[in-house]
């Protein structure tokens, strides 16, 4: 669509039609219908320049509550990351899915968000606590953002994110830290608390596209991209302990949306980690890779007096990351 061209509006608008694909924009005619008219009025366009060559950013943070980050405007297979935790302001798009996050790399999906009609957070990268789910009009807030020479850390908040009528939040914090390159990766941690500090059970939930294939590795899993080009290994840790990954059978499930039934296989594949812990600190990481012997040797350390973790990745033949994940930050030191 250009600026202020009708004919050409009415031939979308026709050509629509005539393939039978009215409903492609959110599923519903009146967007597919009404959606267009934006570009009819306002300002004349401006022209599209290359952020590339005008060396833009490669993160930004939206006052709505999202971050996005990436590790390069040069190629299509450039790592890519997401966060929200915020407020829609727009409630037609109100999904439970604050502190969710996605990660893409080497052309490959991951972790990622699984369309419009999946709202619920059981269907997104998000936690399950003490046996409650996020609500609709539940609230998160992107608490920090922060740029380094390695990479962006993002912390986001979602205690008002729960249903309070069922278990009482004091916090539950996700910091997240996305590693640019030279092999990217994410990391991310997280804390919660429940009123009396009661020993609750937490679900980790991570999400990924449904022609994915996924296997066990020990307490880890793959995730083999379904475009051949990479793999990634996830595992999560509590505290000393290493945490098994279940690979959930939501085969057989389904959620209603406006009315009508869709069926989760569909649109996702998800797997979930369980501790049962008073105020758990749940570590995950998620390392892509081409080759698997390139896969970096991985070392995890907790310190119960700092409630600090230690992770060390030392890549094959080329350089070593230790990153410090405490309660309040992620610092990565690269030798």
């Amino acid at each position: 669509l250009t600026y202020n061209k009708p004919k050409q509006l009415w031939a979308w608008l026709k050509s629509l039609e005539d393939s039978n694909k009215m409903d492609w924009l959110a599923g519903h005619p009146r967007t597919t219908y009404t959606t267009p008219f934006l570009f009819m009025w306002g300002e004349k366009p401006v022209d599209p320049v290359n952020p590339h060559t005008v060396n833009y950013k490669l993160g930004h943070h939206f006052e709505s509550g999202r971050v996005f980050a990436r590790s390069s405007w040069e190629g299509e297979d450039a790592a890519h990351f997401s966060m929200t935790s915020g407020i829609d302001f727009h409630r037609g798009h109100d999904q439970q899915d604050e502190n969710s996050v996605t990660f893409y790399a080497y052309g490959e999906g991951f972790l990622v968000d699984p369309n419009y009609e999946p709202e619920l957070s059981e269907a997104h990268t998000t936690l399950k606590i003490d046996g409650v789910e996020q609500i609709k009009g539940g609230d998160g807030n992107i608490a920090r953002y922060r740029e380094d020479q390695h990479g962006a850390l993002v912390v986001g908040q979602a205690e008002h994110a729960y249903d309070f009528s069922k278990t009482l939040l004091g916090y539950a914090e996700r910091k997240s830290y996305f590693v640019r390159g030279p092999i990217p990766y994410l990391v991310f941690r997280d804390d919660s608390q429940v009123e009396h500090d009661r020993a609750v059970e937490v679900v980790s939930r991570y999400i990924t596209y449904p022609n994915n294939a996924l296997s066990e590795d020990g307490k880890a899993v793959i995730i083999k991209g379904f475009r051949g080009k990479a793999a990634a290994r996830l595992m999560v840790f509590s505290e000393h302990e290493q945490i098994k990954i279940n690979i959930d059978d939501v085969s057989k499930d389904s959620f209603v949306n406006r009315g009508k039934n869709y069926a989760y296989k569909e649109y996702l594949k998800r797997l979930s980690a369980t501790v049962d812990k008073v105020n758990p600190q749940l570590l995950s990481i998620l390392v892509p890779y081409k080759n698997e012997q390139n896969f970096p040797e991985i070392d995890v350390q907790f310190d119960e007096k700092s409630y600090s973790y230690t992770l060390t990745l030392r890549f094959k033949g080329s350089h070593t990351d230790v990153l410090t994940i405490t309660p309040y930050d992620i610092v990565l030191n690269r030798r």
